[in-house]
């Protein structure tokens, strides 16, 4: 689903903003 995708592109965006070096996770 599409939807997933886009959820997953927007969580990764917003965390690579937030703390890069933080959290460095791929689903």
């Amino acid at each position: 689903m599409a939807f997933f995708e886009i959820l997953n592109a927007t969580m990764h965006r917003l965390i690579e903003k937030n703390g890069k070096n933080k959290c460095t996770q791929e689903t």
